[in-house]
């Protein structure tokens, strides 16, 4: 579901970026600052849209560097800029993507856990399969293949006393 919220923040962040970046002209890099719409709509839209928010970034970086009158040596220069501005922003997207995938991987295994075994927030007691409330120590000793090979150190100090 699209928020129009989300859709001005991403916009007026955007256009915000763009008026700081044209009043500090050539000689203040803005190159960080035009992240910030970026990883917004990434966050809000998801990695398709950010890549185009990412091509409108860079475009108004390009004219900008354009509008307040920067002149390179080689006029490749002013593309050769815009090109690893094009690489490092959509290398951002793509990593912020990589990691939203595996958080909401996470979450679902999560949510998929907690389904699976519904513990008391009370006293800490498992609802068994058949409805009966356990505690933990009840549950692993009704499982068949566990094997007790440690102690831990308290009951090794009440053993050996």
């Amino acid at each position: 579901m699209i928020n129009l919220r989300n859709i001005l923040t991403c916009i007026v962040a955007f256009f915000a970026v763009v008026l700081v970046d044209y009043a500090t002209g050539y000689e203040v890099s803005s190159f960080p600052l035009y992240l910030l719409p970026i990883v917004l709509t990434v966050f809000y839209f998801g990695p398709k849209i950010a890549f185009v928010v990412v091509i409108i970034s860079v475009t108004a970086w390009t004219a900008n560097d354009i509008l307040t009158g920067h002149t390179y040596a080689y006029e490749a220069i002013r593309y050769w800029n815009a090109s690893a501005r094009l690489l490092v922003y959509s290398l951002v997207v793509y990593g912020l993507a990589v990691y939203l995938t595996a958080l909401n991987t996470h979450r679902k295994r999560i949510e998929d856990l907690r389904k699976l075994l519904p513990v008391c927030a009370t006293c800490g007691k498992i609802m068994w399969k058949d409805g009966t409330w356990k505690t933990p120590q009840e549950i692993l000793m009704a499982v068949e293949n566990v094997h007790h090979t440690v102690d831990c150190p308290a009951c090794e100090k009440h053993l050996s006393a």
